[in-house]
């Protein structure tokens, strides 16, 4: 038993660093790379990129963020989801707590410790995991699933960030879990309708009509109302610049 955890705490140590290196290599503008690695004699040691302002759920509990800002931290992480995706990659635990923000204010995608490499579209993956009130139904309910659970939570966070809550939350993990199979979230009727259609697109519990599940993947999210305007291009060279820029010593 004592060997199986050593091997898969191995394994997921690999495909961190596998995926760290590969951002480092490709210089991915939205998601955390590898500065450099080391081992002693007891432990290997990656040093990952730093980003000082804290991450998403920080902000979040100190702001109440502008739509405008919520746009734009959505724009970013699309930009991360379609670079893992396009690299056949699927995160599996999209949070707040994993969005990071750099020096310059520009959120950054980390944590790939469970993060699945391999995956193109449609193919499947298999066993639970992932932050609770962030997994998409069909890892409750199916017994494989696909990249689409990473446009889900993508949709969580979003409405998190605009409605200041959770759309699935409870007093414990099994009420959680029955309201994101079971129940729809609630849509204020002063939501403007380009938030709804994007919220309602990814957080729809078929995956295989969820927004970003076709082969069209983020290009597909990109094209919704919610974005209108949106320079990709520019955002992705980062000559779009971020609403706050949190105070840090170097």
């Amino acid at each position: 038993m004592e060997d199986h955890v050593l091997m898969l705490l191995f394994f997921r140590i690999e495909t961190e660093k596998k995926i760290l290196q590969l951002v480092k290599k490709e210089k991915a503008p939205f998601l955390i790379g590898l500065d450099t690695y080391f081992v002693t004699n007891y432990n290997e040691c990656l040093v990952m990129e730093y980003a000082p302002g804290g991450d998403l759920r920080l902000l979040m509990d100190k702001y109440d963020l502008p739509l405008k800002c919520s746009i734009f931290y959505a724009a970013c992480i699309v930009q991360g989801l379609k670079f893992l995706h396009e690299n056949n990659i699927v995160h599996r635990d999209l949070k707040p707590e994993n969005i990071l923000l750099d020096k310059r204010g520009y959120p950054r995608i980390t944590d790939y410790g469970i993060s699945k490499t391999g995956i193109g579209f449609e193919d499947q993956i298999y066993g639970r995991c992932g932050t609770r009130p962030y997994m998409a139904p069909e890892i409750f309910t199916e017994s494989h699933y696909t990249r689409s659970v990473d446009w889900w939570a993508l949709g969580v966070i979003i409405y998190e960030m605009i409605l200041r809550k959770l759309p699935f939350d409870g007093d414990s993990g099994c009420e959680i879990r029955l309201k994101i199979i079971y129940e729809r979230p609630n849509y204020p009727r002063t939501l403007p309708a380009y938030v709804r259609d994007i919220l309602q697109g990814l957080l729809n519990k078929n995956p295989a009509l969820r927004l970003g599940s076709t082969v069209e993947g983020a290009h597909a999210v990109m094209e919704r109302p919610f974005f209108f305007g949106m320079k990709w291009e520019a955002l992705r060279r980062k000559e779009i610049k971020p609403m706050f820029i949190m105070n840090y010593t170097e």
